[in-house]
This record gives C-alpha cells, sequence and structure tokens, in this order.
C-alpha cells in the first residue's frame, strides 16, 4: 500500500460526508432511519472503497486532482451501493433482516433513499448529463438484480454445477450483451490450477455473477468518468478492462472472506460477525467450494449439504464453521482461491501504460489481492486445532473457594520451608 492512500481515503469519505449533507436537505421534517446504513458506510473506520476507485480514475483520467463533480460521482457510487447493500440483507437474511419487521423497514428505506438519490441526480446534474447519470444507475442496478437472479437460482444448484450446465439463464440472450465472459475467463485460464478445474462452463457462470454484481459498477462508472472527463485524441480501453477486472477480483476476494469464521468479529456496515458463512448457508458455489469438490476426496457432510435443499440450520454454529474451513484448508482449496485472485491482480496490473500519470496509484488498488485482515485471519487459523477444541468441550471452571484454597495451601508449604531452613 502506498504511504498516502490512507490520508488520501480518509480525504475521500471526509468529502462524500460534506457532500451527503445535500441529500440529509430533502424532506427536512421526515425522519432519517433509511440513512442509518448509509451514514454508517461513510463514517466507518474503513473509507468506502468504490468511491476513492471513482477519484483515482477521474484523477489518471485529467492528470489532476478530482473535483467536485467527480466528488459527485463518488457519492453516487456509495449511493448505489447502500441501496444494493438494503435489499442483500433481505435476500441474505443479514444484519438480522428475517423478521417480517425488519424485511418491510429494509424495503421501505430502500424505496425512500431510492427516490432521495434520483431527486438529488435531477438537483445536481444538468441537460443531457443529467439523463445520462439516472441511465448509468439503473444500468448498475440492472446488472446487479440479474446477478442475484443468477445467484440465487442456478449457482445454488447442485445439479448445475455436478453437470457442468454452460447455462440454465432465461436470459442468456442478455447475459451475452451484458458480459464478455471469455474476456473475463483470459486471466483466469491462463493459470494452470484453474486449467484444472473440471466444472468450466459453471465456473463462466460464477465469473459472469461476479461481473454482474460488482464490476459492473466499476466499468461503468469509468466509462461514464471517461465520457465526462476523457481526451478524444485517447484510447481508453485498457482503463476500461482495468476496472472491470478489478471489479471482479473484489468480488472474488468478498466471497473468500466469507469464510471467517464469526468468533474473529469480522463485522462491518452492512452485516454482523454472525453472517459468517452466509454464502454456504445459502448453499452458494464460490470459488473455494468450485476448488474443493475438484479434489478426489471430498467429506461427504459438505457434499450432502449443497446436493439437499434441506437448510442446515446450525451452520453458523462454531464446530461446523472449523469443520468446514478445515476441509478448505487441508484441500488448499482457500490457498487456491487466494493465488488465483493475487495472478489475477498481476494480470490487471499490467493493462495499464507504467509510464502514465497516476498509475502508481490506481495499482496500489490492487494490493488487497495479495493482503488484507480476511487473508491474514484465515493464513493464521489453525481450523484443525480450533476443532479439536471445541469437540472436547470447555474446560471445568475452578469455583472461587477451591482457588484461594489452592494458593493458601503453597503459600503455607512455601513458609514451612523457610521456616525448616
Amino acid at each position: 500500500m502506498l504511504a498516502s492512500r490512507r490520508n488520501e481515503m480518509l480525504e475521500t469519505q471526509a468529502q462524500l460526508q460534506q457532500e451527503v449533507l445535500t441529500i440529509a436537505q430533502f424532506n427536512p421534517d421526515q425522519p432519517k432511519s433509511h440513512h442509518e446504513l448509509l451514514q454508517k458506510r461513510l463514517f466507518y473506520k474503513n473509507p468506502p472503497t468504490r468511491a476513492y476507485f471513482v477519484r483515482k480514475v477521474a484523477e489518471y483520467i485529467t492528470g489532476k486532482t478530482w473535483d467536485k463533480k467527480a466528488v459527485k460521482y463518488a457519492l453516487l457510487a456509495e449511493l448505489n451501493v447502500t441501496c444494493t447493500y438494503l435489499e442483500n440483507q433481505i435476500l441474505d437474511g443479514k444484519y438480522g433482516v428475517r423478521s417480517h419487521d425488519a424485511i418491510k423497514h429494509n424495503l421501505i428505506y430502500t424505496k425512500i433513499l431510492s427516490g432521495e438519490v434520483k431527486q438529488y441526480i435531477r438537483q445536481t446534474f444538468q441537460g443531457e448529463e443529467k439523463h445520462e447519470v439516472l441511465e448509468l444507475m439503473d444500468n448498475v442496478y440492472h446488472c446487479n438484480i440479474i446477478g442475484e437472479e443468477l445467484n440465487k437460482f442456478h449457482l445454488t444448484d447442485y445439479q448445475t454445477f455436478e453437470k457442468n450446465q454452460a447455462s440454465c439463464y432465461c436470459y442468456s440472450v442478455e447475459l451475452d450483451q451484458l458480459v464478455n465472459v471469455e474476456e473475463l475467463m483470459q486471466p483466469l485460464m491462463a493459470q494452470s490450477i484453474v486449467q484444472q478445474l473440471a466444472h468450466q462452463n459453471f465456473l463462466r457462470l460464477y465469473i459472469t455473477r461476479s461481473y454482474l454484481v460488482s464490476a459492473a459498477l466499476f466499468e461503468l462508472f469509468a466509462k461514464q468518468l471517461i465520457h465526462i472527463y476523457g481526451n478524444e485524441k485517447r484510447d481508453y480501453t485498457a482503463l476500461i478492462k482495468f476496472a472491470r477486472h478489478y471489479g471482479v477480483m473484489m468480488q472474488l476476494i468478498n466471497d473468500t472472506a466469507d469464510f471467517v469464521p464469526s468468533r474473529y468479529d469480522q463485522k462491518t456496515p452492512a452485516k454482523l460477525a454472525e453472517d459468517a458463512f452466509s454464502d454456504m448457508c445459502d448453499r452458494h458455489i464460490t470459488f473455494p467450494i468450485i476448488y474443493y469438490f475438484n479434489q478426489a476426496s471430498v467429506a461427504p457432510r459438505i457434499k450432502n449439504f449443497f446436493k439437499s435443499h434441506h437448510e442446515w440450520m446450525h451452520i453458523q454454529g462454531m464446530e461446523n464453521q472449523f469443520m468446514i474451513l478445515k476441509e478448505l484448508q487441508v484441500s488448499k482449496a482457500i490457498g487456491k482461491s487466494m493465488k488465483t485472485v493475487a495472478k489475477l491482480a498481476d494480470y490487471t496490473k499490467n493493462l495499464l501504460d507504467p509510464d502514465q500519470r497516476g498509475i502508481a496509484e490506481l495499482n496500489d488498488l490492487l494490493s488487497f489481492a495479495y493482503g488484507n485482515r480476511y487473508y491474514k485471519l484465515l493464513n493464521n487459523i489453525n481450523a484443525e486445532k480450533e476443532l479439536n477444541e471445541i469437540q472436547k468441550g470447555p474446560k471445568p471452571i475452578q469455583s472461587r473457594k477451591i482457588q484461594i484454597s489452592k494458593r493458601t495451601t503453597r503459600m503455607n508449604r512455601v513458609r514451612k520451608r523457610r521456616q525448616a531452613s
């Protein structure tokens, strides 16, 4: 990580906090409960990465420090994600959004916040750009909806995985128009560990979903910034590819991070520590699981869970989490996923002209692929040892009286030895 990045991210966060006050002025008499998640994300200890990406792309294109318009685009990226998170909390049951009241509140908050976003766009942008920004937000949202549909109805279907089906998706023609999956697969297929995977068609479906729920935002915002700030004499094809692969990379990191057990309290503004292993709970077959199923020997308990349509009620218990993580560590599935992402980052890093101003800051965004707090935990956790400790059960706790009695006995022995000497 560049030494300047942390300070720049905090500065970016501060400018977003100032800009979001514009939205707070809408409907001043209305309670702002629906801003709770937005406020948490903008005031979180880790500044928002999508907004920082928008800033760095704008500065790369212009060769100057970002201006007020770029701040607005950065805020729009975070607003889009906030609305998505509110909906995904319903879909995935995250952040305690499981009860009827909690689901109802999220639905209402999403509607209100989405309306305020459109109001913000109409009051902030003028002329043709206003219509372009509204279309940009709609396109990102549309991609995410399709990606979530793939996630829920196809990437959780073990038969689709086992049969290695290319696609059973009813909008496959639209997918071809939205996603160039072969271009996305190119840097992955250059790796021998990916070439050895048996379920290549399913992998393409998984990468397609990763693009739609994550990379589409980065690519579409990059294209809009090029349209606003770009020089007609420059070719920005490499920058668009950079945004595309960076977005996929971030999603693959997120899918791997889901296997950090809840004991390690890795909560964020959008999810609780208890939401660990949520992909497993929903039977999502992600990169670590794809690698795991590619080996000859697979734990029947894990395989039967994906084949069954019955909810594994206690998957969030510590014993099950460490059992799964142990299997993924022993099979090296976690390590292979990390290695695959690092190689993807290497490829992405070489897309841009190394002599171009601002290249170091853009490439520095890729440092997440080589090390982050989730990777550090997954590398340091000894899942087998933790599992054995859990299965042994808690150590008996001695009463205070027994502890005092033992201490008094030891002290008396010491006193007698001193008197004897």
